[in-house]
């Protein structure tokens, strides 16, 4: 990974890995009002190449 992920998005990949639910992971890490904004911020997180990648290698640790 070319750059450390900020602590708030460390949090939602590692929920995220746990729950397998983005926008409950963005829910325990943003402070986000609605489930839909959740909704709509966990899909954008899941398509930034960095938290892709981090969430990818834990994956793989993880089967290992």
């Amino acid at each position: 990974m070319a750059r450390k992920l900020t602590p708030k998005q460390q949090g939602f990949a590692n929920d995220y890995l746990k729950t397998g639910n983005a926008t409950l992971a963005v829910q325990k890490n943003f402070n986000v009002t609605t489930e839909n904004s959740a909704a709509a911020i966990g899909s954008e997180l899941l398509r930034i190449p960095k938290i892709r990648a981090y969430i990818e290698a834990k994956a793989e640790r993880a089967a290992e």
